[in-house]
């Protein structure tokens, strides 16, 4: 079975690089909201080329003269993908890491540093940071937004700490949803799968005033558990529900507001690996989370001109979450401020500062403790940033340079600078290069919480007792550090075929990692020796590869798209270094493919292949796997639509990640998914 297996996925993987020798493929990226899935082959490459993008510079910007690794997963490719969740999504994004831990659980990052909380990627919703500061990271299973409610996901590879801040190290997603007006009438989704017990989803808007419009949406999810590889349930299933609305006034490149919320509340079944202090020194306990929360933001936009404009935001963000391990309750505010205008006539400024303060209670348990059981901690930020654009020769050179000032109570200031370049030789052709600093601040988590790793049995080392080894927060830590090199090319050497390649070179300091403590003698609850691991800035590495991708339109309605990503890391202990920590640096493939293929199928049918291929992770003992996904859709009427999907197609059940409190992966098996929606 084995044989077969390896077989089958050197078989996909020697596919997906002959493939893209052949096609130079990869994701596309789509102008929002010139297409619908229906209209593929009326949509120029050049139309798509000319898509804007806001997270790279924080204003509008051609996608093919951005700076920057970046990419866009527009409306059209949501629709298209098959997909029911936003971290399913972004394995379409090219050099980024998405591998599913259980039902609900995923490891997402891009560039290496992938666990449940990758702590290095900074993730937004228009502009509201979801970004944890409990444990560094986002909990993806509370953002279940309703995928039709998107309007396109840009996503940065690389840091982008200049303009976003701290901890937007090796990649910044930016979530942006629609507006109101592009959202009326309604819309219902109904759906259900192998995986899903059943998914709905609903939305009507409507306008109030020759330029007011408002949206309310709402969406149910409901997973099956997994089993792990015997067969085994992982007692991980797990229901989700979410509601929200969008109110906009105004006129777009003029003035305009926008106002919106969103509650949310969920279950999500758990299964915990936790030590004890007799044999056999371990035990499986099956736990209920309790997921809610909720957002307000209000967001005013004024443009007086093409090239000036300013922007205020402000949010209320409210997440508890709640199980036998674990208590968080957190309240954040956040204010920010964004002005841009031409100080010369080649010479832009943008400049913005924020503010946020977040109130944080975690409560422990026998396994979590946090400052002796519970804790109330508070975080305030101020940041500050400014960034010029030089056009050294119009429409042909272009240099960037800003820096971004932060301060946080316990880590005190950071500077985050950047210099980019921007080359046009040719019409189509355009070269990029960057260096940055970014700077990934320590979570309350790393600071102030203990957890109990393992119990290792008596022995004669350990005085015959059991020997408990636990993880010390450190209210020491320091920030992590990274400077980043980055180069790119796009080209586009034919009217159908578009070429993207970005490559880096990325210096890690400071990374935590954990060091050894004299063991000492803990009487309670029973006799053992504690054996203490304390958090410590101990580690450094690099982390140096590239990342190819492609469109070609062989024809009218055909699309060919690929990626192909190699990443190679190195990491370095300190020699008082118990342990490589985390191992962080080992939970990233080496390698990454994808090919895929649209089709207008005629008489309002569509067809989308995506072959997928990802190495192993030796550190995990993850094997390598290759899987097929697809979708056909249907639309009998015009605002009617039928499809059925098929995810990790063709290959037996596989593994992804584990879960640092329960290290059984799942086994992901191949599923179906049938959706049915209409709207009025």
């Amino acid at each position: 079975m084995r044989d077969k297996t390896s077989s089958c996925d050197s078989l996909c993987r020697h596919a997906l690089v002959a493939a893209l020798l052949v096609f130079g493929a990869t994701p596309r990226a789509h102008a929002a909201g010139s297409a619908s899935a229906a209209d593929l082959g009326s949509v120029s490459l050049r139309d798509l080329l000319q898509m804007e993008v806001t997270s790279v510079s924080r204003r509008p910007e051609q996608l093919s003269q951005a700076p920057a690794a970046v990419f866009a997963l527009t409306r059209e490719d949501i629709l298209r993908s098959g997909c029911t969740s936003l971290p399913d999504l972004l394995r379409l994004v090219p050099g980024m890491q998405v591998a599913q831990i259980n039902s609900s659980l995923y490891a997402v990052s891009a560039r290496g540093f992938a666990d449940r909380f990758a702590r290095n990627l900074l993730v937004l919703v228009d502009g509201r940071s979801v970004y944890t500061p409990s444990f560094s990271g986002v909990y993806w299973e509370s953002q279940d937004l309703p995928l039709d409610e998107i309007e396109r996901v840009e996503v940065i590879r690389g840091p982008g700490a200049t303009l976003w801040g701290a901890n937007a190290v090796n990649g910044v997603i930016n979530i942006i949803t629609r507006r109101a007006v592009d959202a009326q009438g309604a819309h219902v989704q109904v759906g259900k799968g192998t995986a899903e017990r059943g998914l709905v989803s609903a939305r009507f808007g409507t306008t109030v005033g020759p330029r007011t419009a408002m949206t309310g949406w709402g969406k149910l999810t409901s997973r099956n558990g997994t089993v792990d590889q015997t067969g085994s349930s992982m007692a991980d299933a797990w229901t989700f529900g979410t509601g929200g609305f969008r109110f906009d006034s105004g006129r777009p490149n003029a003035s305009e507001i926008t106002v919106q919320g969103a509650l949310y509340g969920g279950r999500q079944d758990l299964a915990y690996d936790f030590p004890t202090y007799g044999a056999p020194f371990e035990q499986i306990l099956d736990a209920q989370a309790r997921l809610r929360g909720g957002h307000l933001l209000a967001r005013w936009e004024r443009s007086p001109s093409p090239g000036s404009d300013m922007s205020l935001q402000g949010y209320i963000d409210r997440a508890d979450r709640a199980d036998v391990t674990l208590g968080e309750y957190r309240t954040t505010y956040d204010l920010d401020f964004q002005d841009r205008f031409h100080l010369l006539p080649r010479l832009g400024l943008i400049w913005g500062a924020e503010g946020r303060y977040s109130r944080l209670r975690l409560t422990g348990s026998p396994y979590i403790e946090i400052d002796g059981g519970s804790g109330s901690y508070v975080e305030r930020l101020a940041s500050g940033f400014l960034q010029a654009e030089f056009a050294g020769v119009p429409d042909r050179l272009q240099f960037i340079g800003g820096v971004k000032l932060e301060g946080e109570d316990e880590i005190g200031l950071q500077i985050q600078p950047n210099v980019r370049l921007l080359w046009t030789p040719r019409p189509k052709q355009t070269v990029w290069g960057s260096v940055s600093r970014a700077v990934r601040t320590p979570s309350i988590g790393e600071q102030h919480v203990d957890y109990w790793l393992a119990t290792a049995p008596p022995t004669d080392k350990t005085g015959n007792l059991p020997a408990a080894a636990t993880l010390q927060g450190n209210d020491q830590l320091q920030g992590e550090h990274l400077t980043a090199w980055e180069a790119g090319y796009r080209v586009q050497p034919s009217d159908v075929l578009y070429l993207d390649l970005a490559a880096y070179v990325m210096d890690y300091s400071r990374v935590r990692g954990l060091t050894s403590l004299a063991p000492s003698y803990a009487a309670a609850p029973v006799p053992h020796l504690e054996i203490p691991l304390l958090l410590s800035n101990i580690i450094s590495g690099s982390s140096r590869g590239f990342e190819l991708s492609g469109d070609w339109y062989a024809r009218h309605g055909v699309r060919i798209h690929g990626s192909f990503s190699r990443l190679w890391v190195h990491e370095d202990l300190s020699p008082n270094a118990s342990t490589a920590g985390f191992q962080e640096f080992l939970n990233s493939p080496a390698d990454q493919g994808l090919v895929g293929l649209a089709l207008d199928l005629g008489r309002n049918w569509d067809l989308d292949l995506t072959a997928r291929y990802v190495a192993a992770l030796p550190g995990l003992g993850i094997p390598a796997y290759g899987v097929l996904d697809g979708r056909l859709a249907w639309r009998p009427l015009r605002r009617w639509e039928l499809s059925i999907s098929g995810r990790n197609l063709g290959v037996r059940p596989h593994t992804e990640m584990s879960y640092e409190f329960n290290p059984t992966p799942a086994s992901i098996k191949p599923g179906i998914y049938t959706a049915c929606s209409w709207g009025w």
